[in-house]
């Protein structure tokens, strides 16, 4: 009896117009902010929670939900395509390069909901 009565009350709010449940804590345009932030200009969860006075777990909920944090089904756009060629030594992003052959690795590490995919080219070394 009880479960019915609160099923048409929730149905006769809902009608209403009233909007349930608890309010978000980020409205849409913090939201879209958030994930241009963390895809395009690669800031740091934990760095757009302090900026938006939230927990990193909600940053994490909204690139969830957006798909920012999708990982792609073709890892070949992460890594790329090495046969035959060489590729820069790790770090070399403006620093030192060095020469011989290089191979990119794809590193998966998951934690709750999220996951995180870091590509890395390491030098390839003569098995012992």
């Amino acid at each position: 009896m009880f479960s019915e009565n609160t099923k048409e009350g929730l149905a006769g709010a809902e009608a209403s117009g009233k909007v349930l449940g608890r309010p978000t804590a980020l409205d849409e345009e913090q939201t879209a902010a958030v994930v241009k932030a963390y895809t395009a200009d690669g800031v740091a969860v934990k760095a757009l929670a302090r900026q938006y006075n939230v927990g990193p777990k909600t940053i994490r909920r909204v690139l969830d939900s957006a798909g920012a944090c999708d990982v792609p089904d073709d890892l070949g756009m992460l890594l790329g395509d090495l046969d035959g060629e060489e590729a820069p030594a790790a770090g070399a992003r403006g620093g030192r390069r060095s020469g011989g052959e290089h191979r990119r690795v794809a590193l998966f590490t998951s934690r709750g909901s999220g996951s995180t995919c870091v590509v890395q080219s390491l030098p390839v070394t003569s098995g012992r």
